[in-house]
């Protein structure tokens, strides 16, 4: 998946919260569109604006910006599909006014130009985000069999998901396989991962993903045709 952050501190920042227990704090929450804020790089355009771990965003706005934008756009981030596109096209445009909750109040965020260095997630019944959090604790505190163990368990296709639901939870699973250092598994649950996507901002994330799996193992033909795929896929976006 796309990489512009550091993803080391955004790791030990994830590790410190759930290690606090402030992450369980978001088990009562329920499914459906939005997606919640897990960590963020301070410094980052997102961290100067407000944004806190937490925060659930549900929808954008760019205000006019004569000659390149005159009168404005809008749009919901429902999935995380969502929040990458407005990272992807928006943020590097301008001012981005991010709309959400925090605790139950509204919350309406302007975000300068800058680097949006941020971990979100989707929404999660709370079953599957209990499993989900200790997945990613397990991994993040070095318990790599025992995490690598849950993350399969979350991807198996009898859990009910929705399919952007389901894409992100592999493209999460092939992310841990990769830094426990098995590509070839990483690229198998990243194939799965483009099968599930079903819009073309899902598909640039397997498609990026497999890519850089793929230079890794110094297979460049794979790399490249994974690559150029993505273009073409954000290009018809």
């Amino acid at each position: 998946m796309e990489r512009t952050f550091n993803p080391m501190k955004i790791r030990r920042a994830v590790l410190a919260i759930l290690c606090l227990g402030l992450a369980g704090a978001a088990f009562a929450e329920t499914s459906g569109p939005g997606v919640a804020v897990e960590a963020l790089e301070g410094g980052s355009a997102l961290d100067k604006a407000g944004l806190r771990p937490g925060d659930l965003l549900v929808s954008w706005e760019t205000p006019p910006d004569p000659p390149a934008n005159p009168q404005g756009a809008e749009g919901e981030v429902r999935t995380v599909f969502d929040w990458l596109g407005v990272k992807a096209e928006q943020a590097p445009r301008g001012t981005v006014r991010l709309r959400g909750e925090r605790s139950g109040t509204a919350i309406l965020l302007e975000v300068s130009k800058g680097s949006w260095d941020a971990r979100v997630r989707p929404r999660m019944a709370t079953d599957l985000l209990e499993r989900y959090t200790e997945a990613r604790r397990r991994t993040e505190a070095g318990e790599t069999e025992k995490g690598l163990a849950l993350w399969d368990q979350l991807v198996q296709p009898g859990e009910r998901a929705s399919w952007d639901l389901r894409c992100w939870l592999l493209l999460e699973a092939g992310e841990a396989w990769s830094q426990a250092g098995r590509g070839d598994r990483a690229r198998e649950v990243w194939h799965k991962a483009l099968a599930e996507a079903q819009d073309a901002q899902a598909r640039v994330a397997a498609l990026e993903a497999l890519g850089s799996s793929f230079e890794l193992a110094s297979e460049m033909a794979k790399a490249e045709a994974s690559f150029r795929s993505a273009l073409e896929a954000g290009e018809a976006a």
